[in-house]
């Protein structure tokens, strides 16, 4: 592994941040995003970065972008159902609602279940905690 080094900018503004990643070549390209955010170009630049890195989200080579694109067309479906959360009340029952829909595929036997199904619950999970938080307007700092 390389002795950290530093990413100038990121997806987020121009900050820059100790990287561990073991990329001899590092720095990494720049990522500022002067402009508002384009969705499509985000998960463009993440996919590129994805790939140069080799980073995967699963031992099957799912990358973190793809995973990150089913979100966006389970966010885009999910809000045209359901109005945004008013409390945490309501946010939390409705993932305690997508966590029982996965815990009904986890109960199955191994031969019954379907993968499909399960990454559609995670899926569905993900977006409900990340709803969450933007409909509560929960920040990080």
């Amino acid at each position: 592994m390389s002795a950290p080094h530093n990413h100038a900018g990121g997806p987020y503004g121009t900050t820059t941040m100790n990287c561990t990643c073991g990329d001899p070549d590092g720095p990494h390209p720049d990522f500022r995003f002067d402009e508002p955010l384009d969705r499509n170009d985000v998960l463009d630049q993440l996919t590129e970065e994805t790939e140069r890195l080799g980073l995967y989200a699963d031992k099957k080579n799912e990358s973190i972008p793809e995973f990150l694109q089913d979100m966006q067309q389970e966010l885009i479906r999910a809000e045209k159902l359901h109005p945004p959360y008013n409390s945490y009340h309501e946010a939390y029952a409705v993932i305690l609602e997508e966590l029982d829909e996965f815990w009904e595929i986890v109960r199955m036997k191994t031969e019954a279940r379907n993968p499909k199904d399960a990454r559609d619950e995670l899926i569905q999970i993900a977006v409900t905690a990340w709803r969450t938080s933007r409909d509560l307007d929960l920040k990080s700092k």
